[in-house]
């Protein structure tokens, strides 16, 4: 493509960024974010200097519809297409551009107006020695790396990781072709780079459930992570910063993001048979507490972040709790008391009970004020995390431990399974 033409591109997305921050194209929660960047002269230069049409490598289009039957619209001929045109001047979408072998998202593209309110909440405001090093964590495609390298100036001062070859090798190309020198590698994510080094800013373009304790190592005191964790249901970015050599800490602001999740290939699957148990009960915990924009909903992914709940678009149908070790709960919400209660029949497998589990939580919940997600924060430390509310004393669970990262897959009839991962993608 021309240079004139890349040009052209580039102003456009820019237009449209500022088009969505005064209209309703930005979620209220990335507004200010993004406000914040495009009013600072440098991040704003950053975006006129990366086309991010350089990123795309030789992908053949677009997949639209995620479900069980995603389809690829192809851009033939770059030069002329329209839709080639949206895909590289949208603010607002993230594109997916290739699939793995279970029909997952394997290379996607994060939006714009994402990438510019993770460079605002890290960098705005803050004072560039022009020395300190920046971990990146999710390299993909290598547009985000870009824009971080040219944010820098000195290309050698970012190191983007990715625990993909394939990816490694196909973003490395696009940087180099585009003019962009970055250190770029093959790592887990989960742990940070081969070689032992501490970083001003350590800052993640892929979400996992919750901050793994190697970060702790890799950030200098008075140093910063900005990573986004995501739930089933819920999703928020974590700004955290180094108080002393070995304690990250900091508040949840939630967002949407629509960013890609921690991913890597199963290398496990068990299955375990588990009896059936029926019972019924009454709560105070109703149908409501498991709306998407609920407080609680996103206060319980916090608390067990490997407990996935999902939620049925028909209301008649039971709301699924499953954990990482095989259980599962089949939750109906029948009718409402006039003691602001619910008659709940719940369904149940595995040696875990997880409605008791989700009602405990919610006795926390309560017993802590009922905290708004903004409330929320987390101290991070080599030995684990813990959740506190509005103040890093009041901690409504002990430090725990952070396990190898689980992915939960759909059960079979009659059955559990789980599936490990190895660490991000």
């Amino acid at each position: 493509m021309s240079d004139h033409r890349a040009a052209e591109f580039k102003r456009k997305l820019l237009t449209q960024l500022h088009e969505a921050v005064s209209s309703n194209g930005i979620s209220p929660e990335m507004k200010p974010l993004v406000r914040a960047a495009l009013t600072n002269p440098r991040i704003l230069g950053t975006f006129s200097a990366v086309y991010r049409g350089d990123f795309f490598g030789d992908a053949k289009g677009v997949y639209i519809g995620m479900g069980d039957d995603p389809f690829l619209m192809e851009f033939g001929d770059r030069a002329t297409s329209d839709l080639w045109k949206t895909v590289v001047t949208s603010p607002n979408n993230g594109w997916i551009t290739q699939l793995d072998a279970q029909g997952q998202r394997k290379d996607a593209h994060t939006p714009p107006s994402v990438l510019a309110g993770l460079m605002a909440l890290a960098f705005d405001g803050q004072v560039d020695d022009g020395r300190s090093k920046v971990l990146h964590v999710g390299t993909g495609p290598g547009y985000f790396a870009a824009l971080l390298a040219t944010y820098l100036q000195d290309h050698k001062r970012l190191t983007s990781i990715d625990i993909d070859p394939e990816v490694v090798s196909k973003a490395t190309k696009s940087l180099n072709a585009a003019g962009f020198f970055p250190n770029v590698e093959v790592a887990d994510g989960l742990k940070g780079p081969d070689k032992p080094e501490l970083f001003r800013t350590l800052i993640a373009s892929v979400a996992t459930d919750e901050i793994p304790p190697a970060w702790v190592d890799l950030i200098e005191p008075g140093g910063q992570v900005i990573a986004p964790v995501r739930g089933a249901n819920t999703e928020a970015v974590l700004q955290l910063k180094a108080t002393n050599a070995s304690t990250l800490e900091g508040k949840f602001k939630p967002a949407v993001l629509n960013m890609m999740r921690v991913q890597a290939p199963a290398l496990n699957e068990t299955s375990i048979q588990a009896p059936s148990v029926k019972e019924m009960t009454s709560s105070s915990i109703t149908a409501d507490s498991f709306e998407p924009d609920s407080d609680f909903l996103f206060f319980l992914e916090r608390l067990h972040p490997r407990l996935s709940v999902e939620i049925p678009a028909d209301p008649s149908q039971a709301t699924v709790l499953r954990d990482n070790a095989g259980n599962q709960a089949k939750v109906h919400f029948l009718t409402k008391s006039a003691n602001h209660t619910q008659q709940i029949q719940i369904e149940r497998q595995g040696a875990k009970d997880l409605w008791a589990q989700v009602a405990e939580s919610h006795g926390l919940w309560q017993k802590h004020g009922e905290p708004k997600p903004t409330e929320l924060g987390v101290t991070v430390t080599a030995q684990g995390s813990a959740l506190w509310a509005r103040e890093p004393d009041a901690l409504i669970s002990p430090p725990r431990a952070v396990p190898p990262h689980i992915a939960v897959a759909r059960n079979p009839p009659g059955a559990c399974t789980f599936r490990r991962k190895p660490g991000i993608r």
